[in-house]
């Protein structure tokens, strides 16, 4: 299990009860849902991060993490180290604003939902900007506020559409396929996250 929380500026791996990115953290003795302070990994300016709303961890266990205030990509070892960057403010491809969704497909690629600018980037695990999709709107492929993503086994890609009330499907390369939860039974409200099973459901 992994989650994503905000402790100073660093985001936090938690593995079955151990916390190693950013801070380490081991199940306390007899309690439930408890843990004890192990050790903070050391501040590094370089990778400080602001805000983080995302986090994905590909096969390899490496670590990235949708650092949402500073507008980028940052990527980590499972042991918390730092790898590699990439993004910066702004709406060309590459550029991000306030990225706040991010995931991980089999091939090791890295969807991010691109939250600010109402789409979807695609790059390779070293941060190559590869495609993106979407624009501002609620028409089929559009986005309004977009801040969740994850992707099935097949590759396709699930996008939490939190201002359209609304989840949407496109295969790996961004094309759209289905929507669904805007009316009638499975309506949906502001949706933020969204995850996919190995049965795509």
């Amino acid at each position: 299990m992994f989650i994503n929380r905000i402790y100073g500026r660093h985001a936090l791996k938690i593995a079955f009860g151990i916390l190693i990115l950013g801070a380490l953290l081991a199940n306390g003795a007899g309690a439930q849902n408890s843990y004890e302070f192990v050790s903070k990994i050391p501040s590094d300016f370089q990778w400080n991060l602001l805000s983080s709303q995302g986090i994905a961890v590909d096969e390899a266990g490496n670590i990235y993490v949708a650092d949402t205030g500073n507008d980028r990509i940052q990527k980590f070892s499972s042991s918390g180290k730092f790898l590699t960057r990439w993004g910066s403010s702004g709406s060309s491809d590459g550029k991000l604003d306030g990225p706040e969704g991010i995931a991980v497909d089999n091939a090791g690629n890295i969807y991010v939902a691109d939250t600010g600018n109402d789409r979807i980037q695609k790059f390779s695990s070293s941060g190559k900007f590869l495609a993106r999709w979407g624009s501002s709107g609620s028409g089929d492929g559009q986005f309004n506020d977009p801040k969740g993503v994850a992707v099935d086994s097949d590759g396709n890609v699930y996008v939490a559409d939190t201002g359209n009330d609304r989840i949407q499907k496109f295969s790996s390369s961004g094309k759209f396929l289905t929507t669904w939860g805007s009316s009638g039974d499975g309506k949906l409200d502001a949706p933020e996250g969204v995850a996919v099973d190995r049965d795509a459901n």
